[in-house]
């Protein structure tokens, strides 16, 4: 269920501000909060709101047979009938409230206790990169003493104790619940990944966030944005939020650098980049097999931060939380210490090997951008053929397939195209449509069960050459249909090598 309140709450209290009830009912003791009518219980509130392909209103009957004491809905749902009203009345209080989904993190804040004295929280969205950079912030801020917990596309909780999550970033309720079990855990910050859907559903309202961090935008989701520049302004909605302290953007990117231009005061904007001059700039980044040594100027200060970390987009990702930690008030040198431990994320970058055999590479890359750094930073350390085995989702951006054949032919040695989740889609015809992208289409193979596809090039590929296995990372299922089966790509990688995750 989705949970009670850190102290006892009445309906009255609840709705203080947003409903006018009697005082019979304003007195009742709320024992949860959910949207999901799976997770109702006796005394819970069920918030019926309107979804993509459904109505909550249909689980009307599931919520009051599980004992729900009151139904909120939209006071101007069409969908809400006389009938209806009349059926749902004589069972339950019916609760109408004005523009309910933009205010339900609202009162969700108000029930688990969310504050911004309570909890510190850092948003971070962008197209690619969310995952890895709200781990490295949550990394360096607890090497400095900081206990912070994490909400994103790895689960959420406190490092090396997170809870699976469905979503990268939750529905209101249950983010406000995670939040507050977050600082019940005993955490002072939390960071979490806004993803554009959620900005644009409000999933993310009643969040006081302290500083937002933007890495970069590039095209993907336009099956539900339907254009770039819807898309970007989603995202720019977590940057327009009242409360921010800071904002931590990246100047190399021409979004971000439209987002630094819309920063009004008393919000500061914190700049970062490699390519130009910036608040927090990485005068030289060395790379190496083994990581990274960045030269970062930041106030007038030059300072060396070393790193396990590989590959240049990771250098963007430490600097994003150099400007982050010191947003929050840390000072260079105990920013620079704390960026030093930082660890690889599991699914992102992370590199399998096994003596003869080929060096595999498992990564999250699912767009034509994130495809194209993933394989030109591994071209630099490969010495023999770069293999690149990869695929695209069903049900989702159609446009982006053929650019990610382009950019896996241009930039890989031998190419095999698998699925990835194909969802309601053919698996093949998804294939045809990378295909479109290369220039031979019969340079690349296809093998579209990915176990096998991944089996093939590791068996195919010689001691020198290395393997990405892109778009899938840390997963550990596979969509066919309305079926979510066992898979992960890390799991085949590692029985094909014969070894252990490192």
């Amino acid at each position: 269920m989705s949970g009670s309140a850190s102290s006892a709450m009445t309906l009255g209290e609840l709705f203080s501000g947003f409903a006018l009830l009697s005082a019979d009912h304003a007195g009742r003791q709320v024992a949860g909060l959910t949207l999901d009518s799976r997770k109702s219980g006796c005394d819970f509130v069920y918030f019926a709101l309107s979804g993509k392909s459904t109505h909550g209103l249909r689980y009307v009957d599931d919520v009051i047979a599980a004992g729900a004491l009151a139904i909120a809905v939209d006071a101007d749902d069409p969908q809400l009938t006389d009938a209806l009203t009349k059926h749902i009345s004589s069972r339950a209080l019916l609760i109408r409230v004005t523009d309910l989904s933009a205010v339900v993190g609202e009162l969700a804040a108000r029930y688990y206790g969310n504050s911004r004295d309570g909890l510190t929280v850092i948003g971070v969205t962008g197209t690619d990169g969310k995952t890895s950079v709200s781990h490295c912030i949550a990394q360096a801020l607890n090497a400095s003493g900081r206990p912070t917990g994490l909400v994103g596309t790895l689960g959420w909780g406190l490092p090396g104790n997170l809870h699976k999550s469905d979503m990268t970033t939750p529905d209101p309720v249950e983010l406000h619940r995670q939040l507050a079990e977050i600082r019940r855990a005993g955490a002072a910050y939390a960071c979490m990944e806004v993803s554009s859907h959620a900005l644009d559903q409000g999933r993310v309202n009643g969040i006081g966030f302290e500083v937002a961090v933007f890495t970069n935008l590039a095209r993907d989701h336009l099956d539900y944005h339907g254009t770039v520049e819807h898309y970007g302004r989603a995202k720019q909605r977590l940057f327009e939020k009242e409360g921010l302290s800071a904002v931590v953007i990246n100047a190399d990117d021409a979004f971000g650098r439209h987002l630094l231009k819309s920063t009004l005061a008393p919000v500061r904007p914190v700049a970062y980049a490699i390519d130009q001059d910036a608040d927090v700039f990485a005068e030289s980044v060395t790379e190496t097999v083994s990581g990274l040594v960045l030269l970062i100027r930041h106030a007038g200060k030059r300072m060396s931060v070393e790193s396990r970390l590989v590959g240049r987009f990771n250098a963007y990702n430490i600097l994003a939380a150099f400007g982050v930690l010191s947003a929050l008030g840390l000072a260079d040198e105990e920013i620079a210490e704390a960026l030093a431990s930082l660890q690889p994320v599991e699914g992102r970058m992370e590199k399998f090997a096994a003596a003869g055999k080929p060096t595999v590479i498992v990564d999250f890359a699912h767009t034509p951008q994130a495809l194209a750094l993933v394989l030109g930073e591994l071209k630099k350390y490969c010495k023999g053929e770069l293999w690149c085995v990869f695929g695209c989702g069903g049900d989702r951006d159609k446009g982006k397939r053929a650019e990610m054949g382009r950019a896996a032919e241009a930039l890989a040695d031998q190419v095999v195209v698998t699925n990835d989740n194909p969802r309601t889609e053919d698996p093949q015809a998804i294939a045809d449509e990378i295909l479109e992208g290369f220039t031979d289409a019969a340079c690349a193979t296809v093998i579209l069960d990915r176990a096998a596809a991944i089996e093939y090039a590791i068996d195919q590929a010689g001691a020198e050459d290395w393997v990405a296995v892109a778009g899938k990372g840390h997963e550990d299922y596979q969509i066919f249909g309305a079926q979510r089966l066992p898979f992960s790509d890390r799991a085949v990688v590692q029985a094909s090598l014969g070894v252990a995750a490192p």
